[in-house]
């Protein structure tokens, strides 16, 4: 067990008077004490000052109530907020709605003869019948080109009829 032996040898210092081990001068019992009793006593100075001030706080708040100031009463009662009393409930009423609107027939503005029909139905007419030619658009550089600009450019690029050809008789 000879490689158990501590590193070095501990030598004396004068401040211990040529004692080998802690300096037991520099750590006081009494000290340790003394400020354990001073943070005590502060910490019960305190709480005893914070419930006089809550006894304090208290009784006025308690005078405040009775002595209330007629100009500060309403003569009627203030409406409460209007808040969703169940919103889970109407959340699944309106997405029942719009289920319902989407599964029927309507107009959606008779005068013009516009109805919207079921999505189901809608499919089925779009598959047998195809999608509907679209006219691309004029090709721009920019998408944020004024609307009179892409005018003149879709109708400077659109095709030109050929001149007519007059055949001699």
């Amino acid at each position: 067990m000879d490689h158990f032996r501590p590193q070095g040898t501990p030598k004396p210092s004068p401040a211990t008077g040529g004692r080998i081990g802690y300096q037991s001068e520099r750590i006081s019992l009494r000290g340790i004490l003394g400020f354990a009793v001073i943070l005590t006593a502060t910490i019960a100075a305190a709480q005893y000052v914070l419930a006089l001030m809550m006894s304090h706080y208290g009784e006025e708040e308690a005078r405040g109530k009775q002595a209330a100031s007629p100009m500060l009463a309403t003569p009627w009662e203030v409406p409460g907020p209007r808040l969703q009393p169940d919103p889970a409930a109407e959340r699944l009423d309106v997405q029942a709605a719009q289920k319902e609107h989407l599964a029927s027939y309507g107009w959606v503005d008779a005068k013009a003869g516009v109805a919207h029909i079921p999505i189901d139905r809608a499919m089925d007419v779009l598959a047998k019948a195809g999608l509907p030619d679209i006219k691309p658009g004029p090709a721009t550089d920019s998408p944020l080109m004024p609307p009179a600009e892409a005018e003149s450019q879709a109708q400077s690029a659109a095709p030109k009829p050929a001149p007519e050809v007059k055949k001699a008789p």
